[in-house]
């Protein structure tokens, strides 16, 4: 922590009207030469002063949390603030929002408890933020090992999942109580799935995510984001005690959700600034649940905080600065939003997978997200998720069996028409055939719409 950029600050007069200097000689905003974003953690590439010329805060001082506030008095970061806007871009489908984020955002970032003090001490100490992968990256497996398993696989994965969302659901419903419960139960839950990534990632790949009913959306969410998080860090190669953490954190980084009223967490309306409020401070009603929770890895709680904080600062609850943010949050994020983008809402239909990854690499090119998080998610998922369908530009339709490791515009698919074609059945590595590209992406049941209109 930086401790002498706050003074080298002017403390700005009080906004009462008993300041010694009076209100007609407060100092006018703050001019800032560049547009970068201000944010705790980021180091100042130029003098910030006031239109009169006086110098404000030196050029390479790190902003912290004192010195934004001072910020903040000065009114500075009002013209880069008005900027934001919650979740834009296709992301913004997880929930229209017409209203700019200063104002309840500001107040987000005021809002504090003893848990998210610790937390933010321990953030602005750099504490444990980067983890470096020791595992081992897992082999890509035979095509053929796929096929005749899926069917029996799905119905079992899909018991699996509703009944892990399940316990889920009675494990989030005890700690409202307020009862001290043990983490055995999502623990396992984590461990099951960590062994089936060993097992082979891509049959695990090929049953998830499962579409979540409106009455189970968080839970499935939780499962599903769990999963992606899981397969992402296994593509990096962490280890399985990083994946376990990270499972984990996955699992239950939104359980604080469940203290935002349902009339707002599910409403279909465009929210306004109380209500956005109490949206941005489930992070916090997070880290207070899990405190319930005996036996929990040191490293989860400030995970879970993190997961809504974004790479280009603008983020929640404290709009961080990226390296101020754990590598594990930010793996999470980007398995949250994409599961976030393809699910059905109800306030949209569900965004087809294909869109959401091109809008998630958008958004990343503009900083939103964490390059190395949604490269693993594009490499590990592809561009063509599997047990999508793809035609071919040759006319072949083939549902895509694996991703590929070479190239995620290439899958390998399995060709299942059109019926009088003599390469029905047959597995093709899209990588090994230059001429072969997709020409569309659908998913199932729009591919069994269109078959049926025939």
């Amino acid at each position: 922590m930086n401790d002498h950029s706050a003074e080298e600050c002017q403390r700005p007069p009080s906004d009462g009207q008993g300041s010694e200097a009076g209100n007609d000689l407060a100092p006018e905003a703050p001019v800032l030469h560049t547009d970068e974003p201000i944010c705790v953690g980021y180091r100042l590439k130029q003098n910030l002063i006031d239109s009169r010329g006086t110098l404000l805060v030196r050029a390479g001082t790190v902003v912290t949390n004192r010195l934004m506030d001072l910020l903040r008095q000065w009114k500075l970061g009002e013209a880069q603030q008005a900027q934001a806007r919650i979740q834009t871009g296709t992301e913004a489908a997880a929930r229209p929002a017409a209203l700019p984020q200063t104002a309840y955002s500001d107040a987000a970032m005021h809002f504090s408890t003893r848990l998210s003090d610790t937390l933010d001490q321990a953030t602005e100490r750099h504490e444990s933020l980067l983890v470096v992968p020791g595992g081992t990256k897992l082999p890509y497996y035979e095509v053929e090992s796929l096929g005749g398993v899926l069917d029996g696989a799905m119905a079992e994965r899909q018991a699996s999942q509703i009944k892990a969302a399940g316990n889920l659901e009675d494990l989030a419903r005890s700690v409202l109580t307020g009862a001290k419960v043990d983490v055995d139960g999502p623990a396992a839950m984590v461990d099951d799935l960590v062994d089936r990534v060993w097992a082979d990632p891509d049959l695990l790949l090929a049953l998830a995510p499962l579409r979540e009913a409106q009455n189970e959306y968080l839970f499935l969410h939780a499962i599903n984001v769990c999963t992606l998080s899981v397969l992402m860090a296994q593509h990096l190669g962490y280890d399985r005690e990083h994946l376990r953490i990270i499972g984990l954190a996955a699992l239950l980084h939104d359980l604080g959700m469940l203290r935002v009223p349902a009339e707002i967490r599910e409403s279909p309306r465009v929210l306004g600034p109380d209500e956005m409020y109490e949206i941005m401070k489930h992070p916090f009603h997070t880290i207070e649940m899990l405190e319930r929770l005996h036996r929990l890895p040191t490293a989860v709680p400030l995970i879970a905080y993190q997961v809504h904080e974004r790479s280009d600062c603008r983020g929640y609850p404290r709009k961080r600065h990226p390296n101020m943010v754990h590598v594990f949050a930010k793996l999470i994020a980007v398995a949250d939003a994409y599961n976030a983008m393809i699910g059905q809402r109800p306030w949209r239909e569900p965004i087809e997978t294909y869109t959401t990854m091109v809008e998630l690499l958008n958004q990343t090119s503009r900083g939103r997200f964490d390059r190395d998080s949604v490269r693993a998610l594009v490499q590990r998922i592809g561009l063509f998720p599997v047990g999508s369908v793809v035609v071919l530009n040759t006319g072949l339709e083939c549902i895509v069996r694996r991703a590929n490791a070479e190239s995620y515009v290439k899958p390998i698919v399995e060709v299942i028409g059109p019926p009088d074609s003599s390469k029905l059945g047959q597995m093709v590595d899209l990588g090994e055939w230059a001429h072969l590209e997709v020409a569309r992406c659908l998913t199932l049941e729009a591919f069994a719409s269109e078959q049926a209109e025939k």
